[in-house]
């Protein structure tokens, strides 16, 4: 027991010895930032490339200028509404927002730590040279901004003046043309973008013993009771998947014709078609019409890659070619 206490007494000394980094109950200090020559401001989502740590405001560093970079944001233009990045520059007395960055971290948190982490802008200090810093917020035990830090951050970029501001867009979220066709603007969560691969002469596999809510999806209207079809396009081969490119309408015997086409193809036994590994780049999802309104299921048709038909319970089958050139020309 006794060389067991010695043990732990010599593993605490070599620890305080070396400045209690990462010893419980210690505080951390952060590390300086390293000065960089452009600042990374990229949209949430985006690939950001090579990530530049935040830290604390080095020794000799000068700033004149601090900017802050908000990765959710949104924008609108005549497109619609955009998400993407927003950039702002704040001039002025930056002397209370350094005295906000600088306060001291909290000690190392002894217990279990939430698994949430901070969501919000990133600051970054420019000197006269056209260096840049990444900063930090001071942080507690869990390594979180510290309450109150926020605020004071926040409260000190109020005093400054706003000089430039600058939107980078990333996504369409809600296109102004497809919304006025009636269509979603992008094709849904369906995976046919990604589907290089799938096989689907083969069987769905079996569903692993869950607890699930029971969902059974609507079916196809019968084609007598359409009226038209709504057709709204879409294109994968761009950064947004599933993007929607335009939209057109079938009339009566048009819409019948590839309902009644999908409908068939939807419940017909499995087939040996061989696997597909060619992705698709261009899809159609088509909403039938009764009485001028969409009906409660649609079905969706890749134009390319393996061609095939996603049915309202989202199984994938070989498109017949008359449905697809019926869905290429409305």
């Amino acid at each position: 027991m006794r060389r067991a206490r010695m043990l732990v007494a010599g593993v605490v000394l070599a620890a305080m010895l070396s400045g209690c980094a990462g010893i419980p109950g210690f505080p951390v200090p952060r590390p300086d930032a390293t000065a960089v020559g452009e600042i990374t401001c990229t949209e949430a989502f985006s690939d950001p490339g090579p990530t530049v740590v935040a830290g604390a405001v080095p020794d000799g560093f000068d700033p004149v200028a601090v900017y802050r970079c908000d990765p959710y944001a949104t924008d609108e233009d005549h497109a619609g509404t955009w998400s993407g990045s927003r950039l702002e520059r704040f001039d002025g007395d930056l002397g209370p927002l350094l005295a906000a960055l600088a306060e001291p971290d909290g000690a190392r948190w002894f217990g279990a730590c939430t698994a949430i982490g901070y969501a919000g802008p990133e600051f970054w200090l420019a000197d006269a040279q056209s260096h840049y810093v990444r900063v930090a917020y001071p942080a507690d035990g869990c390594g979180q901004p510290q309450p109150g830090a926020v605020a004071a951050v926040d409260a000190a970029i109020e005093r400054l003046r706003l000089t430039e501001e600058t939107f980078t867009p990333a996504v369409l979220v809600e296109s102004r043309a497809a919304d006025a066709a009636g269509c979603a603007t992008q094709a849904g969560m369906l995976v046919l973008a990604d589907g290089a691969g799938l096989d689907v002469s083969a069987p769905a596999p079996e569903p692993e013993e869950v607890a699930t809510i029971p969902w059974e999806p609507a079916p196809l209207p019968a084609a007598a009771e359409i009226d038209a079809l709504l057709v709204c396009r879409y294109e994968t081969g761009t950064a947004v998947q599933g993007a929607f490119t335009g939209a057109g309408t079938l009339g009566a015997d048009d819409a019948r014709a590839a309902v009644a086409s999908a409908a068939a193809a939807a419940g017909a036994p499995a087939t040996d078609a061989p696997a597909c590994r060619s992705t698709a780049t261009r899809l159609a999802v088509a909403h039938p019409l009764i009485a001028g309104q969409p009906a409660s299921a649609s079905f969706t048709v890749e134009l390319d890659g393996c061609r095939r038909l996603v049915d309202p319970s989202l199984r994938a089958v070989p498109a017949p070619p008359e449905l697809a050139t019926l869905l290429q020309a409305g």
